[in-house]
């Protein structure tokens, strides 16, 4: 388990630098869970949920709807990438009427 620490704004301790370091084609399984979701933030991981998605691998995906609210298209193009409907896919899109659904959580699990 690795805690990154984005508050330090250091560019090593970003989201988008761990992904880049992690996301390798030993990959066998995605979770994720994140508070706010953009179709626009899926350039690093687009590769690994296809090949993911061909390979009939797990992923799991929790993303929320917090306000402004996710656009709908968005969420296809989601869908898309991970090849929903499918055996060892899953999908959750989470909005609270009281609170936001913030977590930011991911999980990859490699083949060794």
């Amino acid at each position: 388990m690795r805690y990154i620490d984005s508050g330090s704004r250091d560019a090593n301790h970003t989201l988008g630098s761990w992904l880049q370091t992690e996301l390798i084609p030993d990959i066998v399984e995605l979770r994720w869970q994140s508070g706010f979701f953009s179709a626009s933030s899926l350039g690093l991981v687009a590769p690994t949920l296809q090949r993911l998605s061909a390979a009939d691998q797990v992923v799991r995906l929790v993303i929320g709807s917090n306000d402004p609210g996710t656009l709908r298209d968005h969420v296809l193009e989601l869908m898309g990438l991970v090849g929903i409907p499918r055996s060892n896919a899953a999908l959750g899109v989470m909005k609270y009427s009281n609170a936001f659904f913030h977590p930011k959580t991911y999980h990859l699990r490699r083949a060794d």
